[in-house]
């Protein structure tokens, strides 16, 4: 083999390896707003795993769902397609929780920092 065989080989390998991210359609959430449902989500689920379930004035976590949709200006539809969408895109919804993290860490020392 020659060394352009070879570059070309190499070349070749390179761009196999480098997969390019698919682009967010119109009728999906960006990862910005996914990534402050799924925050909110997550806060509303922490929040219903810590009061007692005989509680009578706790709200149901549809409940919680649809405050946060309505909150956030979307349907339950966009919501679950965009759902979806990251979830068949993993590198994009690895993205998205890896700012939910942030999200969540940042109001919980927000939240300690008033204690």
């Amino acid at each position: 083999m020659n060394k352009f065989s070879i570059a070309l080989l190499l070349c070749l390998s390179l761009l196999a390896c480098g997969k390019k991210k698919p682009s967010i359609p119109d009728d999906v959430l960006n990862k910005t707003e996914m990534t402050a449902i799924l925050s909110d989500m997550h806060i509303a689920q922490a929040s219903m795993a810590t009061v007692a379930t005989t509680d009578s004035s706790m709200y149901s976590m549809k409940q919680y769902t649809e405050y946060i949709l309505k909150n956030h200006n979307t349907t339950q539809e966009k919501y679950a397609r965009s759902l979806k969408f990251y979830s068949d895109n993993p590198g994009l919804l690895q993205e998205v929780y890896d700012s939910v993290i942030t999200n969540l860490s940042r109001i919980q020392g927000e939240a300690e920092g008033l204690q």
